[in-house]
C-alpha cells in the first residue's frame, strides 16, 4: 500500500471515529448536538509503556520501610541503584533512625528532585 493510500485511509477511519462518536455517544435534538462524555476504561498496560504511566492495577505499590530496609530492598526504589542504598544505610547506622521521610535528602545524592519521585513509596514506620 502506497503512502498516500494509507493517509487516505487513516483521514477515513478518523472520519468515522468522529461521526460515530455522535450516533453513539451524543443525541442529537432540535438540530442541535449534544456530546455524552463517559469515563474511559482504564488503559491495556502492555510491555514498553510510557514511563510516566501509573503501574498496572494488579501490581500493588511496595512501601519500603528506610529504617530497616536492607541496601539490597531501597536499591528497587525507582532511582536509587546500590551506591545510594548504601549511603542510605550508611547514614541510617551514623545518625540513627530517620524520623521523617524528608531526612532522606541528608543523606549525598538524594535532593528534593530524587526525593519526591519516591516520597509515595517510602516510609518510616
Amino acid at each position: 500500500m502506497a503512502k498516500h493510500e494509507k493517509i487516505i485511509l487513516l483521514i477515513a477511519a478518523a472520519v468515522v471515529l468522529f461521526v460515530s462518536g455522535f450516533w453513539l455517544g451524543g443525541r442529537l435534538s432540535s438540530g442541535n448536538v449534544s456530546i455524552t462524555v463517559e469515563k474511559l476504561p482504564d488503559p491495556v498496560y502492555a510491555a514498553g509503556a510510557s514511563a510516566t504511566a501509573s503501574p498496572p492495577p494488579e501490581t500493588a505499590a511496595v512501601i519500603v520501610n528506610i529504617n530497616t530496609a536492607t541496601a539490597d530492598e531501597l536499591a528497587e526504589l525507582d532511582g536509587i541503584g546500590s551506591t545510594l542504598a548504601e549511603r542510605i544505610v550508611a547514614y541510617r547506622e551514623t545518625n540513627g533512625a530517620f524520623r521523617v521521610p524528608e531526612q532522606l535528602m541528608n543523606v549525598e545524592g538524594i535532593g528534593e528532585i530524587k526525593f519526591n519521585s519516591i516520597k509515595n513509596y517510602i516510609t518510616v514506620n
